[in-house]
């Protein structure tokens, strides 16, 4: 388009054989991988994207805005209370989907002076349907994937402080991934049964994070071909408790109501030794 303007497209077409099926009623991630056999068909996705680009005269600021739909064909979703522990046939748990995912991304950076850093925004949708002739999952109805997170945010800053010396700031936020709650329950034989919303129709809060480092770079031996720096890192320094999951129990009145949250929100401290020769 000009000097500091471009306009990019792209169009993909992709087949994988290996599909991911993640289990989110439990404590802690569980992952699963199934691989294309005589019954399940491998996945196609076709990919389209078309951004803007922009460099200012200096090199100082980048800005881009880019747009992208995926079209998913022969994915795979997990049926409606799936077996999957000690199961030597995954296929048997899983219902053939075609899947749609789309959205927007948003990216600013400064990269000359002494505070560096970026901003991205992503607005995005994934969504999943199950194909007519097999069980149907959210009365047949699309719904939102394990994977659809509509908002994410990351923000970077770099200061630095001294030519040796670098203090890095990250925040993380994101829409917290979707779950399946119960919305009641009936009392049958003395047992409590749930009865489930639909699938993936609400979510677990909102996810945010601050992670701190401070970088002190060894270049005295610069001369010498070899060149290190060492890196104290603080991973979500102000200790947020964020949620992995909700779980639910009937209350003395018969609601059903959440009374626990599995949590994932410790301060954790590293110390890094990077060097090059």
């Amino acid at each position: 388009m000009s000097e500091n303007w471009s306009l990019k497209g792209g169009f993909n077409v992709l087949s994988q054989n290996a599909q991911l099926l993640t289990v989110s009623n439990t404590a802690l991630p569980t992952d699963f991988w199934i691989f294309s056999d005589r019954y399940i068909e491998p996945q196609q996705v076709t990919q389209y994207s078309l951004g803007l680009f922009h460099n200012d005269s200096e090199n100082r600021f980048n800005f881009s805005v880019e747009g992208f739909y995926k079209d998913f064909q022969n994915a795979t979703v997990l049926r409606d209370f799936p077996e999957l522990i000690l199961n030597d046939h995954l296929e048997t748990e899983v219902v053939p989907a075609t899947g749609e995912s789309y959205g927007i991304e948003f990216l600013i950076e400064r990269t000359k002076g002494r505070l560096t850093g970026s901003m991205a925004y992503t607005y995005s949708r994934t969504l999943r349907q199950t194909k007519p002739g097999f069980e149907q999952i959210n009365q047949g109805a699309a719904f939102p994937s394990d994977f659809d997170i509509p908002h994410q945010l990351n923000i970077l800053g770099v200061f630095q402080w001294l030519p040796t010396f670098s203090i890095n700031l990250a925040y993380v936020y994101k829409s917290g991934r979707p779950i399946t709650v119960p919305e009641s329950s009936i009392l049958q034989d003395n047992y409590v049964l749930p009865l489930y919303t639909g699938r993936n129709q609400n979510r677990i809060p909102n996810y945010q994070r601050v992670d701190l480092s401070m970088t002190l770079d060894l270049r005295k031996n610069k001369r010498d071909g070899f060149r290190s720096s060492f890196t104290f890192g603080l991973y979500n320094f102000f200790g947020r408790k964020n949620a992995y999951n909700v779980f639910f129990r009937r209350s003395d009145g018969g609601n059903v109501v959440p009374f626990k949250f599995s949590l994932i929100g410790n301060t954790v401290p590293s110390l890094s030794w990077n060097f090059t020769f």
